[in-house]
């Protein structure tokens, strides 16, 4: 199989992913006590962190190497040697890296895009995440979890507002899928999101896969997004 590289243009961190506002929701929290109350502390604590990670702005160093094969005619697989995963994107994308130090540990982002269209894009988020949080289902249900990670961006001063479209389990993974608009800005995005745990070995990795585009473009690079986002597989270790 033949492998190609792609070369791009460094990215800004004007690359687009807006924090929603979401409309009235509300969660009850089950009464804690004893012991109780200080292990669902700390797991409330390790679900925060990791929903902000979800959530993380999309931040495009500049432009690295990476090893790509060739799929199909329109489409190039990229194999990630760092994080062992594979993501199948439209031939000719350009990809960028970037890290941050955060509570717990390095976030590493890798996002691909269109030549000179950033407000379209797929990024992998990857971090670690506490001992304790072994399973996806840690952070609750499918709906649960899209509920909070909407919930989590909430900002009605910024005149923000965000919809959850639908919340499924795809083999050990939640899928998110919603809208962010600002209308006073005309900005509205529609994000679809995939979130997975896995041990490395020595850490649990956290991984989250966010497809994201202008609701305006959706006949053109809807399909194309989500087909990238739900191609996103974890390679063997």
């Amino acid at each position: 199989m033949m492998s190609t590289t792609m070369r791009a243009r460094p990215c800004s961190a004007s690359c687009e992913h807006t924090r929603p506002q979401t409309r009235a929701l509300h969660a009850t929290p089950r009464a804690e006590s004893g012991s109780e109350h200080t292990v669902a502390a700390q797991r409330s604590n390790d679900t925060t962190v990791l929903r902000r990670t979800v959530l993380s702005a999309i931040a495009l160093a500049p432009l690295l190497p990476g090893r790509q094969v060739v799929a199909a005619p329109s489409t190039t697989v990229f194999l990630d040697d760092t994080d062992k995963f594979s993501l199948s994107v439209p031939a000719g994308w350009e990809r960028g890296e970037g890290a941050a130090s955060g509570a717990i540990g390095t976030r590493r982002v890798v996002a691909f895009h269109p030549p000179g269209e950033l407000s379209t894009n797929v990024s992998i988020t990857s971090t670690n995440a506490s001992v304790e949080l072994t399973k996806i289902s840690a952070l609750g249900s499918p709906f649960e979890f899209g509920f909070r990670l909407v919930v989590s961006q909430n900002r009605p001063k910024d005149g923000q507002a965000a919809e959850l479209l639908d919340t499924k389990e795809r083999n050990g993974a939640y899928l998110v899928e919603y809208t962010i608009s600002r209308p006073d800005e005309g900005i509205n995005r529609h994000l679809y999101s995939l979130a997975l745990l896995r041990f490395d070995g020595k850490y649990n990795r956290f991984f989250t896969v966010t497809g994201q585009y202008n609701e305006s473009d959706a006949d053109r690079v809807s399909s194309v997004v989500q087909a990238a986002v739900d191609s996103f597989t974890l390679t063997p270790l």
